[in-house]
C-alpha cells in the first residue's frame, strides 16, 4: 500500500471535461504562489489529459452539473485514499484563491468553514469555497445515501451539519467577484472569475504598480493604478479594468472597466481627459508613454 502524503489542506478544484482554458487560467494565476502544506488538485469526471495527470485527477464520476456530487464524493474518498490531510478546501475553477491566506482560516474548532451562505441558510457557497476537516469528510464519505444529484454544496453543507460539526461563517470567503484579494485586505477568495479576470485579478494581488496617476471625476478624486501587464485599479475602490495605449500616435488611453462601459481619454497637454475622468500623473511616477505596450490579449 503506497504511503499517503502528508498536507495540512488539500485543495480539490472542481473542473470539467474541455475546461482546459479554466485550468489553464488558474494555473497562470493563483498556483503559481504556492503554500506550504497546502497541496492543489483539480478533479473532473472521466479520465485526464496525460498533459494534465500531474495536476489533474480523473475521477469515475458523471461529469455533469446535476451529477456533481457524485463527483465530489469521489474526489473526497480519491482524498482520503492518497493523502493524510487535516482539511479539504472544495472551490471551482472560476475561483481566485489566496493561497497565503487560506490557513488562516483553518480552525479546528469547527467542522465547516463557509461563506456567507453558510449563515444564511445552512450550507455554503461551493464556488467561493469551503472547508471540511478530515473527521467530517471520512463520515460523510463512509455513508451510503449521499445523494448523487442536485445542489453539491447545499448537500454537502447538509450532510457536514448532520455529523454535528460546528461551523464558521467567514466573510474572507466570498461567493462573487466585486469583491476580490488584494494587498490591502484580507479577502481569500472571490468567485465567478473568467480566464481574464483571474489572470488580472493576480497582477492586482501580487504585482507592482508601474505608475500612478491621479483621477478626477465630478464625485470623486482617486489615485489610477497601472501595471505593465495592461490592467489598472482605482486605489480606493475594488474596481478594475485593463488599459491600452493606442491611435496613430499611442495619444488615446482606453480603460476597458470590468464593471462599467469603456473609457476613451485623448492626451491633451500634460493629462489624459475624457468625458468624466481626467487623469494627471503623480510627481514621481512614471509616466504609461514610458511603459512597453501591454500584450494585445491584455483587455478583455
Amino acid at each position: 500500500m503506497n504511503e499517503k502524503k502528508k498536507v495540512s489542506i488539500l485543495v480539490g478544484i472542481c473542473s470539467g471535461q474541455g475546461l482546459e482554458e479554466r485550468r489553464n487560467a488558474v494555473r497562470d494565476s493563483w498556483l503559481r504562489h504556492p503554500q506550504e502544506g497546502v497541496e492543489c488538485l483539480f478533479f473532473i469526471g472521466g479520465e485526464a489529459a496525460e498533459e494534465e495527470r500531474g495536476d489533474t485527477v480523473g475521477l469515475d464520476a458523471p461529469d455533469t452539473y446535476n451529477g456533481l456530487p457524485a463527483k465530489v464524493l469521489a474526489f473526497f474518498r480519491y482524498g482520503l485514499e492518497h493523502y493524510d490531510f487535516d482539511w479539504i478546501f472544495k472551490c471551482d475553477d472560476d475561483t481566485y484563491l489566496d493561497l497565503s491566506r487560506l490557513p488562516e482560516l483553518a480552525d479546528s474548532r469547527y467542522g465547516l468553514i463557509g461563506d456567507a451562505l453558510l449563515g444564511e441558510r445552512k450550507a455554503p457557497s461551493g464556488g467561493a469555497g469551503y472547508f471540511l476537516s478530515r473527521a467530517v469528510v471520512e463520515e460523510i464519505a463512509a455513508r451510503s445515501d449521499v445523494p448523487l444529484t442536485g445542489a453539491e454544496d447545499l448537500i454537502f453543507g447538509k450532510l457536514a451539519l448532520e455529523t454535528g460539526a460546528e461551523y464558521l461563517v467567514t466573510p474572507r470567503l466570498f461567493l462573487s467577484n466585486v469583491r476580490y484579494p488584494l494587498p490591502d485586505n484580507d479577502t481569500v477568495t472571490a468567485h465567478w472569475c473568467i480566464p481574464s479576470v483571474l489572470r488580472a485579478m493576480d497582477v492586482l494581488r501580487h504585482g507592482t504598480p508601474a505608475a500612478v496617476y491621479r483621477g478626477i471625476h465630478p464625485h470623486w478624486d482617486d489615485s489610477f493604478l497601472f501595471y505593465r501587464e495592461g490592467v489598472f485599479r482605482r486605489a480606493s475602490s475594488p474596481d478594475f479594468g485593463w488599459w491600452k495605449l493606442g491611435g496613430e500616435t499611442r495619444d488615446t488611453l482606453t480603460l476597458a472597466w470590468k464593471r462599467w462601459d469603456p473609457m476613451e481619454l485623448e492626451w491633451k497637454g500634460e493629462n489624459f481627459q475624457g468625458p468624466s475622468v481626467t487623469l494627471a500623473r503623480l510627481d514621481g511616477s512614471r509616466s504609461l508613454w514610458e511603459l512597453p505596450p501591454p500584450d494585445e490579449g491584455a483587455l478583455e
